[in-house]
């Protein structure tokens, strides 16, 4: 039985025991039950004193109260206090009901008994229904409450209340609902998440806020209650996570220096942040798919920071505990690899979900813990997947987060209401992501305000960090002022750098200007025509005003630019295709801004001296502090370089030759991988430049790998899929770091953590390297996707309607050429569990109906594998009935970013290619059914062609052997160039050499290719007297080895000792001590050179002292022309000799 039935039936109970007759009205000294709307009904507060008359007679009338609510009312609710001395006897109030004729007047008394004393208040309750059994006649009109005559104390009403049953309108919430819907889901919560005194403190807040509720106060009351409880939830800490972890190097610097290796800052926006209904896709919003290329290209222009912002849509599975789909968080960390291999940083976030109030990150919902529970999933899983990475990468909690929309969303109101949600979600990001472990423990999160304002507001305040006594903790906002003009006055610019000041005084950590940016115009007085002068001049005093303030700035980009449009209006400033600026001028002014020293007035924010389109005095010299440098795997040094002339506005750049090998910016130098790299500083002009070499070596550790294991010999991966690596190394307690590469990374790539990825078909060689130098390689093959030319098409339902916005995917069909096809959608099979959930029932409030390639719609692949498709639609019908068709012509299915996806025939925006259909703002509706629920598409294609699988035009080696020395022994320092050859000289294979041992003998592992006599060259440097062993091999697999030998050979002068025509034994001298165990190897060779016999003797390290080594128990005959020869190789395996 429910609890207010219960009640119900028990207060009836009692009244029924206490009668009704007159004087005989049932006092409660408790509430009857928590499901009453209380009214005030209180003239004002008033007492007892000055109640008697001239007449000396007591006047203790209070008040009259009579109407509709007081007669549809179940209880009177009475408060008030007492000074003096009074008993439990004494009486305070009568309350007089009276009837339509002013007749039927009783006394019902309410007596200190009868009310309940806390915090020096008395409260009383009486049934109205008693009241009004009391009348001697007629029928209730009204109430009268009195004073009954005092003595000895005096009493003063505060209170005085009618209690109705709440009436359930489920069209209205109340915040009495919104907090009842907090503690019902504070019930059910699992208290096993949590820390344990972490969850105390919580369920105090619980109870507080339980009592609130069950408490008759102002509305304004339970919403300050929930308010408070969502706080205490928000600052719940996790019970720290158990999952596995490999944790990258991680460097500990400071939010100044963070902020100085930062530099300027790009957003690859309208990217992954790029959605339709929700169903995010790399290039739903532009075209080009990104590449390393890309990310290099940016980097060696000047920017060391790159915001990836991500929209995580309906790639995450609700239903699975919010899992996030496994190829779009892999496609995102491919981006996040991009950059980090290059040490650039890197910011991803949770970016349009929380769009004003279409995604789901809905600050104003009013089951608001939903949305903070699907945030603090949706941040776990992302954590989960990224914590082992360095501090190249930053997290970032949310976008632009608003309750409300258009030109309110940046309101007063909006602010007031969302900012203490939004303080919550930051503090569950922060305590979320810290739980996850490994590197995210001390990793740098950074926290948003509402809208991604400058977060100055009452109310806005940072997260605890409670894992960093120092707070590793930064903040972002967004600055858009006057970005929609043609050209600027310096006070419109400076009204960005008011704002970025507002924040810098307030937020006393790092800061990120996340977006701020400006619109491609026409100008007719710039030499371009375009106003890119004007916008640099802009980007500049913003970028200078955040060097000063120790700022990142982030210029948005929106990924496509349209010159021919005229103008395009775009906040573009990359073009993604040419791998360059769209116009020089404003990235080179941003440059400028950041890495040219401030001057004097610019220190103290004034701009004024930046000039517009100043002309640049080129860089005649530059002279840097080394011409060549080593440094060990993993450390960094900064390179100074001196420039002439003194004074020069031109901006020195720096890149590097091999990111892989060693990373570069503002001089700062990471070795990333043993091996070489050329360092060059060059102005950005392209005036003048400089380089010099870098040699990263092998890292000493405490204690050294010894051997590399992987989980298999070779990999298997399909072009653009991956497949993880799995490595251990022996001892397992070394201390070693491990590094990846690939010696093709146009076939596959290989990232810091050993995820693989198929780039192109062919082959390419794994290494895994110890960071003391020890390796193992392993082949790899890439397959294209498919062998099979077909695609999946299915159709597509984008909702707009207000209980759903998101879009819905229809049966695939697979189509493998020309030809008549037809898809369809049907709500009672097609429709998700979300959409039914959410009360979707038919075709209604649509934004479009289209086709689209099956494999990109759900994430497992970015475009469509053709080159050409044309579609015509030939019959649509809704529920069986044909639609009148108004678009007949044959038509491109290709969109610019090579995606089979038709836009409609059903399109809100663009038109709809059928005659039925209303639209209105941008929602489509049929008008020929008001049910609708199945639609039907036939179509025809025509001049469908796939993209062909790689041309299989290679021309494998047959044929691989030494043209250097195979055996190669040279002293610490020198470097050698060891070829081979592969026949036919023309062949298309690659070559790859790998040392065995870097830290004695280091060779580039780059794939090279042969030339025009079929000779591949590599250079090798000997590091350290020890030997190694260096494999050539063929992308299909031909070896050839090499022994080296660096210093001389641990043993000299082997000899095969003969006593009686037979070998006995061998001697050596031992010229220091192998690194471990050794073979004593006798060989026998006949007279034309051809061995006839041979035999080995294990030796331990404990068997060699002295100097001298002699191994007995050999019984080898020689015969006479025989010839029999010792060695001394470290095992029968490697075949590494250690003697001459």
């Amino acid at each position: 039985m429910h609890l207010k039935k219960l009640l119900a039936f028990v207060l009836t109970w009692v009244l029924g025991i206490a009668g009704t007759s007159a004087g005989m009205v049932t006092v409660f000294a408790a509430n009857p039950w928590d499901g009453m709307v209380e009214t005030s009904v209180l003239e004002k507060v008033t007492d007892t004193t000055n109640r008697v008359g001239t007449d000396g007679t007591f006047d203790g009338y209070i008040q009259t109260v009579q109407g509709a609510d007081l007669l549809n009312s179940s209880y009177i609710k009475v408060t008030y206090t007492v000074t003096g001395t009074v008993t439990d006897d004494t009486e305070i109030f009568t309350v007089q009901p009276f009837d339509t004729a002013w007749g039927g007047w009783n006394d019902n008394k309410i007596k200190i008994g009868d009310s309940i004393l806390s915090d020096g208040v008395y409260t009383a309750y009486l049934s109205v229904a008693d009241v009004k059994a009391s009348l001697t006649s007629g029928t209730l009109k009204g109430i009268n409450i009195s004073f009954l005559e005092n003595s000895g104390y005096d009493a003063t009403l505060t209170g005085y209340y009618y209690l109705a049953p709440e009436t359930e309108d489920p069209g209205v919430m109340t915040d009495k609902k919104r907090l009842k819907l907090s503690l019902d889901y504070c019930a059910g919560m699992d208290e096993s998440k949590y820390q344990p005194d972490s969850w105390s403190t919580f369920q105090k807040a619980v109870t507080t806020a339980q009592s609130v509720y069950n408490s008759s106060v102002a509305d304004t009351k339970y919403a300050s209650a929930r308010a408070d409880l969502e706080k205490a939830k928000s600052k719940l800490l996790f019970v720290d996570s158990t999952e596995s972890s490999n944790p990258m190097d991680f460097r500990i610097i400071s939010g100044d220096n963070t902020i100085y290796e930062m530099g300027v800052g790009w957003n690859l926006g309208n990217t992954m942040d790029g959605h339709t209904g929700f169903h995010p896709a790399e290039t739903a919003w532009q075209s080009v798919v990104t590449t390393q290329e890309i990310i290099k290209a940016v980097h060696d222009a000047g920017f060391n920071t790159v915001r990836v912002p991500v929209t995580w849509g309906d790639m995450i599975d609700d239903e699975n505990g919010y899992a996030i789909n496994d190829a779009w968080i892999n496609r995102v960390q491919d981006i996040v690899d991009y950059c980090t291999s290059l040490d650039m940083y890197t910011i991803i976030n949770i970016h349009h979900d929380g769009a004003e109030q279409d995604g789901w990150l809905r600050v104003a919902a009013d089951d608001i813990d939903k949305v903070y529970e699907k945030f603090e999933c949706v941040w776990r899983h992302i954590a989960e997947h990224f914590k082992d990475y360095d501090e190249h990468l930053i997290f970032e909690s949310a976008n632009e987060l608003t309750c409300m929309e258009g030109s309110d969303k940046n309101s007063s109101a909006a602010i007031t209401k969302d900012t203490p949600v939004i303080v919550n979600l930051n503090q569950i990001f922060v305590n979320v992501v810290r739980s996850t472990g490994s590197n995210n423990t001390k990793r740098w999160l950074s926290a948003v305000s509402h809208y991604a304002n400058g977060g100055t507001q009452s109310g806005f305040a940072l997260p605890t960090d409670y894992y960093n006594s120092s707070n590793r903790l930064m903040f972002s906002a967004h600055i858009y002022k006057s970005s929609t003009k043609t050209s600027w006055t310096y006070s419109e610019v400076y009204e960005v750098v008011s704002a970025l000041t507002k924040m810098v005084k307030k937020h006393k950590v790092p800061i990120i200007l996340g977006e701020y940016g400006n619109r491609n115009k026409m100008n007719s007085a710039n030499p371009s025509g375009y106003n890119d002068i004007d916008r640099a001049w802009f980007d500049e005093i913003v970028t200078r005003a955040c060097q000063v303030g120790k700022v990142v700035p982030c210029v948005w980009d929106q990924g496509w630019f349209d010159l021919t449009q005229k103008p395009d209006s775009t906040f573009s400033v990359w073009n993604r295709e040419g791998n360059a600026p769209i116009f020089k001028t404003i990235t080179d002014a941003m440059m400028r801004g950041v890495y040219l020293t401030p001057s004097s007035k610019n220190k103290s924010y004034d701009m004024t001296d930046i000039a517009i389109n100043p002309a640049i005095t080129n860089i005649t010299d530059i002279s840097l502090s080394d011409a060549n440098i080593d440094i060990e795997y993993g450390d960094s040094v900064t390179v100074s370089a001196e420039v002439q002339p003194l004074g020069t506005n031109d901006v020195l750049l720096w890149k590097s030759s091999d990111d892989s090998v060693a990373t570069v910016s503002r001089g700062m130098i990471r070795g990333r991988k043993i091996g070489y790299a050329t360092i060059t500083a060059f102005s950005q002009s392209g005036s003048k430049e400089a380089e010099m070499t870098v040699r990263v070596l092998p890292k000493n550790s405490d204690k050294q790998i010894t051997s590399i294991l992987t989980d298999s010999e070779s990999y298997q991966v399909m072009k653009d899929k991956y497949v993880n690596m799995s490595v251990s190394a022996e001892p397992a307690d070394n201390t070693d770091s491990l590094i990846y590469s690939s010696s093709n990374p146009r076939v596959a790539t290989i990232n810091p953590l050993g995820k693989i990825v198929g780039v192109s078909a062919g082959q390419t060689y794994i290494t895994v390297m110890s960071s003391s130098g020890i390796t193992k390689t392993v082949p790899v093959t890439v397959t294209e996707s498919s062998s099979d030319e077909s695609i999946e098409l299915a159709a597509n339902v984008y909702y707009n309607d207000s209980l759903y916005a998101a879009n819905e995917i229809g049966t695939p069909i697979k189509v493998k050429g020309d030809g008549q096809y037809t898809v369809s959608f049907d709500t009672a099979t097609d429709l998700s569990d979300k959409a039914k959930t959410a009360g979707i029932k038919y075709l209604k409030n649509l934004t479009s109906v289209y086709i689209k390639d099956n494999a990109v719609a759900t994430g497992q692949a970015v475009k469509s594998p053709l080159d050409s498709c044309d579609i015509r639609y030939d019959s649509i019908k809704l529920d069986g009935v044909s639609l009148t068709i108004t678009k007949t012509d044959f038509k491109s299915a290709l969109k610019e970013n090579s995606v089979f996806d038709t836009n409609d025939p059903i399109n809100g925006w663009d038109g709809s290619a059928v005659k039925e259909v209303s639209s209105s703002n941008h929602t489509v509706n049929f008008t020929s059914s008001d049910t609708p629920s199945k639609i039907e598409i036939t179509f025809t294609l025509q001049n469908l062609k796939f993209t062909p699988n790689s041309s299989d035009d290679s021309k494998p080696a047959e044929k691989h052997e030494a043209v250097s020395e195979k055996r190669i022994v040279l002293n610490a320092g020198d470097n050698v160039d060891i070829k081979t050859k592969i026949t036919p000289a023309d062949s298309t294979s690659l070559v790859t050499f790998v040392s065995s041992d870097e830290s004695v003998a280091m060779v580039k592992d780059n794939a090279v290719s042969a030339d025009n006599n079929g000779v591949c060259t590599a250079k090798f440097t000997a590091l350290r007297e020890g030997s190694a062993k260096i494999t050539a091999v063929t992308d299909n697999g031909l070896t050839v080895e090499f022994d080296v030998t660096v210093g001389s050979m641990a043993f000299s002068n082997a000899k095969a000792v003969i006593d009686g025509g037979k070998v006995t034994s061998v001697t050596a001298d031992m010229n220091y001590a192998p690194e471990s165990d050794i073979l004593a190897v006798v060989c026998v060779y006949d007279a034309d050179g051809r061995m006839s016999v041979y035999d080995s003797k294990p030796v331990g390290l404990d068997n060699m002292s002295n100097g001298k080594l002699t191994v007995s128990g050999f019984d080898i005959p020689v015969s006479d022309g025989q010839t029999a020869k010792a060695f001394i190789w470290n095992s029968f395996e490697q075949m590494i000799p250690l003697s001459d």
